[in-house]
């Protein structure tokens, strides 16, 4: 019955983006799409009990750090930054529930600002967004969650070329989820040129990483699993990367790196690096939650492919002046993938069935609160 609820918010979430798709797409008419569509993730994720999966351990550390014996662990599995946001939350009298509740609104908002600012169709970046299982994925691993949300405005600082506030944010994300760390390459490799030496380069990258694989496992698992549970490995290429790279390909193939507006340029070498990311799957699935990192911006990707000609920019926010590809072709496009990814969401839950059935919103589970369990 559960997972009746999560089907029913990706049609709803689709619901109001398909709206968008058949207004006047004013500028003020995705402004109020994107509100709406956040007021809604952030209500459902957000007002969710504590109750459920990886978030009743997230519970307990926060009661530990309210505790008066609690000092600031550096070697604690529970990152500096949860450490202080729960401290800070505590002492202003406010329970766990209202700490997730905020986190789902800045997981929300994050997105939204991002979509509004650099996607040309609201539509498909969220069904993207749901549909890969980030949202689900917003449920339950806290930590990361506030690390990509930061990824986020970190990714908008490339964008404005400003490395100041990419390192910030970087910085800030680290602290909530240190493997967010991995991300400090993105600027300079989105800014890379793309002329016959970037292939050149890549070449010779690929050849590298594969001959010193075992190396590189060995170090992101010990940085990761540092303070998470480990993950097996796949021991196959998946098909998540199959479609990482077929993405590769056609985005190339329909807008060619040296004819492209250089939004779309960064957004495909970060597309670049989050499939290498993935190719590691093979050996430890740790790095498709590290791909991950990079590959939640395809939610902005995918829809420049389809959508716009990608020739010019404004201000940092894109200007779409005119389609590449003939209308019958996006709609088939569109069609195409709202199946396939609607396909891949069924199987995300059907796999988080355990979890997603522990789902409740907080009123429906008897209990004392998290202020109750710290004895306020």
């Amino acid at each position: 019955m559960r997972l009746y609820l999560h089907i029913g918010i990706f049609l709803l979430v689709s619901l109001i983006a398909v709206s968008y798709s058949f207004s006047q797409k004013k500028k003020s008419d995705k402004k109020h799409c994107i509100q709406l569509v956040t007021v809604v993730m952030t209500l459902f994720s957000g007002l969710r009990s504590w109750r459920m999966g990886d978030v009743y351990h997230y519970c307990h550390a926060f009661i530990q750090c309210n505790s008066e014996s609690w000092r600031l662990d550096f070697e604690s599995r529970d990152s500096i930054g949860t450490q202080i946001i729960y401290r800070l939350f505590g002492q202003m009298g406010m329970g766990f529930e209202i700490c997730l509740f905020v986190i789902a609104a800045f997981s929300a908002i994050s997105l939204g600002y991002f979509v509004f600012r650099y996607s040309s169709s609201p539509y498909l970046s969220y069904l993207l967004y749901i549909g890969l299982g980030y949202y689900i994925f917003t449920m339950s691993a806290l930590k990361q969650t506030i690390a990509m949300a930061f990824i986020m405005w970190a990714m908008s600082a490339i964008i404005e070329s400003r490395k100041d506030k990419f390192l910030l944010f970087v910085i800030l994300a680290a602290l909530f989820h240190l493997p967010a760390s991995i991300f400090l390459v993105a600027y300079f490799a989105a800014h890379k040129k793309t002329d016959k030496y970037y292939f050149i380069g890549l070449l010779v990258l690929t050849v590298s990483i594969m001959l010193l694989r075992d190396q590189i496992v060995s170090v992101a698992s010990n940085l990761y699993y540092e303070d998470e549970v480990k993950y097996n490995a796949a021991g196959y290429v998946g098909g998540k990367f199959i479609a990482m790279l077929a993405m590769l390909i056609i985005s190339s193939v329909i807008h060619p790196l040296w004819d492209s507006n250089r939004i779309y340029r960064y957004l495909f070498n970060i597309m670049v690096i989050a499939t290498m990311l993935q190719a590691f799957s093979v050996y430890d699935n740790v790095f498709t939650r590290l791909a991950d990192y990079y590959f939640q911006f395809s939610v902005v990707f995918v829809p420049l492919v389809l959508d716009s000609k990608l020739q010019s920019d404004y201000g940092g926010r894109l200007e779409c002046d005119g389609q590449r590809l003939p209308r019958k072709m996006r709609v088939v496009a569109y069609l195409l993938i709202s199946i396939a990814i609607t396909m891949f969401y069924i199987q995300t839950l059907e796999s988080n069935v355990s979890l997603l059935s522990e789902f409740r919103f907080f009123w429906e589970v008897k209990g004392p609160s998290s202020l109750e369990l710290m004895g306020r």
